[in-house]
């Protein structure tokens, strides 16, 4: 057996470099922005969620959303996967990984759907002859509006050809 040349071993390690390249994803500033809107976005919800409920709850001492589910499951409990989903996608897109991409992608796709299925019940709670109700319907509407405007900003910026393309997402 003839000994190993040097070009012999070389050709492995270059093989594994240029895998190595095809699977790097260039940090961009676009990413970033992604990545920090989604790791903001999530704890936002949920403070915001949580705030609407206890004005709710104050204002018209009715308990909305906090009613035990059956198997002892919080009613929250889709908030709080979704936050924790946008946390880790945007710390995925600020890695940068395409999971990172997917995660925040599917977060933030179900974020207005959760918002609509929280907010429904709150807005059907208020009792428009209470003096309060107004504030309380301004306070809803701002911590309904906020979050769901965060959403579908990052959801525009995810959906962006250049991201689609850097987190090696296909059409």
């Amino acid at each position: 057996m003839a000994p190993k040349s040097l070009d012999d071993e070389e050709q492995p390690l270059s093989r594994a470099e240029k895998r190595a390249a095809l699977r790097h994803i260039p940090r961009t500033k676009l990413g970033i922005a992604c990545g920090i809107i989604a790791v903001i976005v999530g704890p936002l919800a949920i403070l915001l969620t949580l705030g609407s409920i206890a004005a709710v709850q104050q204002t018209f001492g009715v308990s909305v959303g906090q009613s035990q589910m059956a198997g002892g499951l919080s009613p929250l409990i889709l908030t709080y996967i979704l936050g924790g989903g946008l946390v880790l996608g945007g710390l995925g897109l600020l890695l940068p990984k395409s999971w990172g991409w997917w995660l925040a992608i599917v977060s933030a796709a179900f974020g207005p759907l959760d918002l609509f299925r929280i907010y429904r019940s709150l807005f059907a709670a208020i009792n428009l002859d209470n003096p309060n109700s107004d504030v309380v319907i301004r306070k809803l509407t701002l911590f309904t509006g906020v979050p769901a405007l965060f959403y579908m900003a990052l959801i525009a910026l995810l959906l962006q050809r250049s991201v689609k393309t850097t987190y090696r997402i296909s059409s």
